[in-house]
This record gives structure tokens, C-alpha cells and sequence, in this order.
């Protein structure tokens, strides 16, 4: 989350910032952050 919500790249009224999926609820972006992450870090370095 960032600071304020009227930060210029959050969804208005909210401390999210504007992603691709257009995901604005905090527990779903942060599972979703999860998840991705997680994915990423068990494929390895090239």
C-alpha cells in the first residue's frame, strides 16, 4: 500500500496501486503478490 488516497497511480479512494488485473481489494492483490512471487522463486535463475 502507498501513502494517501489521493496518490495519482492508486484507485481513487484507496491506498492500492493500479495494477493490470485492476485488482483493488488489499487480501486478494496481496494473495495474488503471493502467489506470483512464489511461482517465480521456485522456476530459478536462468
Amino acid at each position: 500500500m502507498y501513502a494517501g488516497d489521493d496518490a495519482l497511480y492508486c484507485y481513487p479512494g484507496t491506498a492500492i496501486l493500479r495494477n493490470r488485473l485492476g485488482l483493488t481489494d488489499p487480501d486478494r492483490l496481496q494473495a495474488f503478490e503471493t502467489e506470483a512471487t512464489t511461482f517465480r522463486a521456485e522456476q530459478g535463475l536462468p
